[in-house]
């Protein structure tokens, strides 16, 4: 289930990005980390910063429900907050600010 491609990223990153919300959770059901992240020339990305990114909501709740860190940064010292707010993607971000406790990071 944690199998790393040639570009750094897990069938798990895969199934965020292109919102696969069934997907995602047979692979958390079978093992997949919930926290991977990402390890390539583009930055260190957790599935939770790529569901966020593209707009995934509902990737965002599964990985909330199977304890995933939602308020994450990366080596970019981006949230996945950061990253729905400059795509736009309005219904992310309400549920990221309403998932309980957000620290928003300074990436000063």
């Amino acid at each position: 289930m944690d199998a790393v491609q040639t570009n750094g990223w897990r069938p798990i990153h895969e199934a965020c990005l292109y919102g696969q919300d069934k997907c995602l959770e047979l692979l958390i059901r079978s093992g997949a980390d919930v926290e991977a992240t990402t390890t390539n020339i583009n930055g260190d990305f957790s599935p939770a910063h790529i569901a966020a990114r593209y707009g995934n909501l509902g990737c965002l709740r599964i990985l909330k429900k199977f304890g995933a860190e939602i308020n994450m940064v990366n080596d970019r010292g981006q949230t996945p907050l950061h990253l729905a707010a400059m795509r736009g993607h309005d219904e992310c971000l309400d549920f990221l600010l309403n998932s309980g406790k957000y620290i928003v990071y300074s990436i000063l």
